[in-house]
């Protein structure tokens, strides 16, 4: 049947990134095939209501089954699909636990939505309404991609943005991409940190332009090595690494750890490298082909270094500031401040991240 062969294309999409899990929390895919749509949704249950009997935040398997019906309703209309104006008809709809071979005993945190819509002519404005959103943490967002003809979209629904029309012409969707980038980089309280950490480290115009170009080079090779697949790590070993980087870089400061500049840039640009495997592992373009992939890598690229250079333009005229009219002790003083909370920030992060993945 075309709908089955729909759902198996779906579910290859995600079985890549998605291990045990049949797609990653805060991920959801839509196959289109002419007047068809197959959509597989993680939704956190967090968003959902009356189905938590024990009140343990966990959704079991009695508790889905009492409720489903209930869930199945709530869902109908907090995630819709529509042609244009035209809404879906829903032909089946499901709802399974994402880790199908623990969830089952110990209860989830987040419903995979197996959905099949119809419409009566051929697809032509595929467009998403949710209302799934958290207020905080991961489930603030959805990532959410939708294929049709050998070419793949993506978009990022938040709350503030909770609809997308898919399939628009190249400049929409490169200015769509543009906006997530810019959206990640400027929520990326740790790569922002890590930058700044290394621009206080040094002082003049010179250093400064080689700690943002040697940074902004590497992320960008590995986001694209990434995006073809040539070099890819979990999230569960990154983030970390991430989060320790930032800790390394901070205590080289505090110590005056001795690194030639040429050592220190190319120290900077490993550091790079691994930052840029987070943005891919954020972004998740496995998966995504034609145009549209090129499309979504090239402007999410683009929005990042907007984002960055933004803020890097922002920390490097205050601390030209403290240089020309700052005192010694002042300038010291304030690099020290700054190192002392990178270290300790990512710190915390490191043990967390760590623990959430354990």
């Amino acid at each position: 049947m075309k709908w089955v062969r729909l759902l198996a294309a779906l579910l290859s999409l995600a079985a890549g990134n998605a291990q045990a899990h049949l797609m990653p929390a805060g991920h959801g895919g839509l196959r289109v095939d002419e007047a068809e749509v197959m959509s597989v949704v993680s939704i956190p249950v967090a968003v959902l209501s009356g189905w938590d009997d024990d009140g343990n935040g966990l959704l079991s398997l009695a508790e889905l089954n009492t409720h489903r019906s209930a869930l199945d309703r709530q869902l109908a209309q907090r995630f819709r699909l529509f042609d244009g104006d035209a809404p879906e008809r829903i032909i089946f709809q499901d709802l399974l636990f994402s880790d199908v071979r623990n969830e089952a005993l110990t209860g989830t945190d987040h419903l995979i939505l197996m959905r099949r819509s119809q419409w009566n002519e051929k697809i032509h404005q595929l467009r998403v309404q949710a209302d799934l959103f958290a207020k905080a943490g991961p489930e603030r967002e959805l990532m959410l991609s939708a294929a049709r003809a050998g070419t793949t979209e993506m978009t990022i629904l938040r709350a503030d943005r909770p609809g997308h029309r898919f399939f628009r012409d190249a400049m929409a969707v490169f200015g769509d991409a543009v906006r997530n980038g810019a959206e990640h980089i400027l929520l990326g309280y740790d790569h922002l940190l890590f930058l700044l950490t290394l621009l206080v480290a040094g002082t003049g115009w010179r250093y400064w332009l080689a700690t943002i170009t040697a940074f902004t080079v590497a992320h960008s090779v590995t986001l694209a090595l990434a995006a073809t697949g040539m070099l890819t790590l979990p999230g569960v070993v990154v983030e970390p690494l991430i989060a320790l980087s930032i800790v390394v870089v901070a205590i080289g400061n505090l110590f005056r750890v001795g690194v030639e500049r040429r050592q220190r840039t190319w120290l900077i640009f490993a550091c790079g490298l691994l930052h840029g495997l987070g943005i891919a592992s954020a972004l998740d373009l496995v998966g995504l082909e034609g145009t549209g992939k090129s499309l979504t890598l090239a402007g999410f690229n683009v929005g990042v270094e907007i984002g960055q250079l933004g803020v890097a333009a922002c920390a490097l005229t205050l601390l030209a500031v403290v240089r020309r009219h700052g005192s010694a002790s002042m300038q010291e003083m304030a690099a020290r401040a700054c190192s002392v909370f990178a270290a300790l920030a990512g710190m915390g992060w490191f043990i967390a991240r760590v623990a959430h993945a354990g």
